[in-house]
């Protein structure tokens, strides 16, 4: 590297100073941000599901039992969202408002011979005598070692409303940390407790079980969905596209008129802003959790970051391109898993290389879709966004006909991936 050029490199901008030079005060697009345990804007730019007033509920209408959502839909979100509601209504305790004690109930390492009712129960009574010391709730809760969970829990609560609390919310959430160990393992923690409809019943108590969609067709089976609606959180680009404003909204010192109606318009230009944003919205939707769209964006600000420091160059005045854009679909698709126990028979593996010598590309992914879904559809949406954009004269027919064979390049090359796939083998997965 020449002298020149590590001047330059000193004169990089770091990723929170361009940031701050567009006006952001926080990285929208952080790892941290995968999880809502570590999330630092999650609350302040959540975004209410719909019927969220019925799933939150109150202590004498409790609403719904069990909200199933995929892994990294928004359950974690949603357990938080409700603790905040119900913290906030306690601390004011302003006049009509509910005052609900709430707990959240998401260790789940206890030992298999103890998840029966009882067991739970006496587990969350200990949560709820935590809690009331940390409210300062002067409340006698005895964890009874033998007896019915039906009558501890109602104890428990007699002595919460005999302190001038209106009920108990119990959150149950992260049944998921235990998919290592298989569904039936995972449910098997639960549902002596999510079955129990006199324990679930019970006047003042509020649960709700944050469920993986995964076990949904396993609850069907031993849950009393005939006395509680269950409530699945779903996402399509509309609410994923007021999830992403609101998130770079609050990640703003002083929103402009311009972000409020175009979310993306301070970090590149207005010409690739919608295909950024259907970008980011459309893989969203296609895994159905806001997670992945956070992902992607998180890739897409590290490969601007890469390639303005491989130019020695970085200032205010750059924005987010469309190689960065690119570079990011890639690093999707390069950690996103390849379908584990598909067969990828010779018949299918002809087809679609027959659709592809045919220039039948669109075809071709769709075939694509019964090995990896994920894959197919983000090439589709680049393909896509390609021809649009030569349509519009943004690039040109040379630049768009890189983007179709880099499609095809890479349709290929994970079909070859998933032909060779050792089962035994732990695929990359995106960072967590």
């Amino acid at each position: 590297m020449t002298a020149s050029h590590e001047d330059q490199r000193l004169n990089l901008l770091t990723r929170l100073e361009w940031l701050q030079m567009h006006g952001f005060v926080i990285d929208p697009f952080t790892a941290e941000a995968f999880q809502a345990e570590t999330d630092s804007v999650l609350l302040s730019a959540f975004v209410d599901p719909p019927n969220y007033e019925d799933i939150r509920g109150k202590p004498d209408q409790p609403g719904y039992r069990f909200i199933f959502a995929s892994s990294g839909g928004g359950k974690s979100s949603l357990r938080r969202r409700i603790k905040q509601d119900f913290d906030d209504s306690l601390a004011q305790n302003l006049p009509g408002s509910p005052r609900v004690l709430t707990v959240e109930y998401i260790g789940h390492d206890y030992p298999l011979d103890e998840v029966d009712a009882h067991s739970h129960v006496a587990r969350i009574v200990r949560l709820v005598a935590k809690a009331l010391e940390k409210w300062s709730v002067d409340a006698k809760i005895e964890v009874a070692s033998k007896g019915s969970a039906c009558s501890s829990l109602r104890n428990t609560i007699a002595a919460c409303r005999s302190a001038g609390l209106d009920g108990v919310c119990i959150l149950i959430d992260n049944i998921d940390v235990q998919y290592d160990q298989g569904l039936q393992t995972a449910f098997s923690r639960i549902q002596q407790l999510a079955a129990r409809y006199d324990v679930l019943s019970i006047e003042n108590a509020v649960f709700k079980f944050m469920l993986p969609m995964k076990l949904l067709s396993l609850a069907r089976q031993r849950l009393p969905f005939n006395r509680f609606p269950f409530y699945m959180i779903r996402w399509d680009g509309g609410k994923l596209r007021t999830v992403l404003r609101q998130r770079l909204v609050t990640c703003s010192e002083e929103p402009s008129q311009d972000l409020q109606s175009d979310p993306l318009s301070q970090l590149c230009d207005k010409t690739l802003s919608d295909t950024i944003g259907d970008s980011l919205t459309n893989f969203g939707s296609y895994t159905g959790h806001p997670r992945a769209m956070l992902q992607l964006g998180y890739y897409l600000l590290e490969e601007y970051f890469s390639q303005s420091e491989n130019n020695y160059r970085r200032s205010g005045a750059e924005l987010i391109n469309r190689t960065a854009l690119l570079g990011a679909h890639d690093r999707i698709i390069e950690t996103t898993p390849v379908s584990i126990g598909v067969q990828v028979t010779s018949e299918l593996e002809q087809k679609i290389k027959h659709r592809i010598a045919g220039s039948r590309i669109e075809d071709a992914l769709e075939l694509f879709k019964e090995i990896n879904e994920v894959t197919a559809l983000l090439l589709q949406s680049r393909m896509r966004h390609a021809e649009e954009d030569y349509s519009m004269g943004i690039i040109t027919r040379h630049q768009c006909d890189v983007e179709r064979n880099k499609v095809i390049e890479t349709l290929l090359m994970r079909l070859a991936q998933n032909q060779n796939l050792d089962v035994g083998t732990c695929p990359p997965h995106m960072p967590v």
